[in-house]
């Protein structure tokens, strides 16, 4: 069976930074389930990880688009260290939604291996 998981910052961030507790928890998850299951997690919430590194206005979208480009790493880099405790490789491919949509987001969809 393929499951799709797909969080955001609202998983992913509490009172400022990256809730790495609850990322821990999704990870133990997402490997429980992954012994049974092809498992896709759909990860947004880069903006929210590039403002634990640097709190600017978020409501400007040259700053969003920043802030973006800071977080995607960040959360790219503390996915892969928790998987790899798990001896699981992720595979990223980036999803930009159209522009007819009204809200454009830049998703990270992982393949759990």
């Amino acid at each position: 069976m393929r499951i799709v998981i797909k969080v955001g910052s609202a998983v992913l961030s509490q009172d400022g930074a990256i809730a790495t507790e609850r990322m821990q928890a999704l990870v133990d998850f997402i490997a429980l389930l992954k012994k049974e299951n092809e498992v896709l997690l759909v990860s947004s919430g880069a903006v929210s990880a590039g403002y634990t590194k640097l709190q600017i206005d978020r409501s400007v979208l040259a700053n969003k688009q920043a802030l973006a480009a800071i977080g995607q790493p960040v959360l790219m880099n503390r996915y892969a260290k928790k998987f790899a405790e798990y001896k699981i490789i992720l595979l990223r491919k980036f999803l930009l939604l159209p522009p007819t949509l009204k809200k454009r987001m830049i998703f990270v969809v992982f393949k759990i291996q």
